[in-house]
C-alpha cells in the first residue's frame, strides 16, 4: 500500500506519495505523467480502457480483428486488416496512431504497440 502525506485539506497528495518498487521508493509522476490529473486537489485516473482503445481503432478501420491488452498505462494491440495491403511497417503503425490521436493527445493513452497485419500475414 502507498505511503502518502495528507496536505492541510486533509486529501492525499502525490509529492508525498511513494510506492515501494524493488526496494526502493519513487514518485509516481516522475514516471507516470499521464496516468494522474490533479485538478483543485483531487486526483483522477487518467487511463482508458481496452474496450475503449478497441472502439477508437475500430472507428478507422471498420472491418478489422482488433485485440487490445492493457493496464491502464501500456497497451498492446493487434490490427488484423485488409487496409493494411500495400503499406509498409511504418504507414500502419501511422494509420493506427491516427486512429487513437485523441486519446493519445488526452492523456489518457500513454503507451501502445502496435502488431498491424494484414490477413495474409495473420
Amino acid at each position: 500500500m502507498p505511503n502518502a502525506g495528507k496536505s492541510d485539506s486533509g486529501l492525499h497528495s502525490l509529492n508525498t506519495m511513494t510506492i515501494p518498487l524493488s526496494g526502493k521508493a519513487y514518485t509516481p509522476w516522475l514516471y507516470s505523467t499521464s496516468k494522474f490529473k490533479v485538478t483543485k486537489g483531487v486526483v483522477q485516473n487518467m487511463s482508458i480502457s481496452n474496450e475503449d482503445v478497441i472502439k477508437l481503432i475500430q472507428d478507422a478501420f471498420p472491418d478489422a480483428e482488433i485485440s487490445v491488452d492493457g493496464d491502464g498505462y501500456k497497451y498492446e494491440t493487434t490490427v488484423i486488416s485488409s487496409e493494411f495491403n500495400g503499406l509498409n511497417t511504418l504507414k500502419r503503425h501511422q494509420a493506427v496512431y491516427a486512429a487513437v490521436d485523441s486519446a493519445i493527445t488526452s492523456g489518457d493513452l500513454h503507451a501502445l504497440t502496435i502488431h498491424a497485419k494484414t490477413p495474409d500475414e495473420a
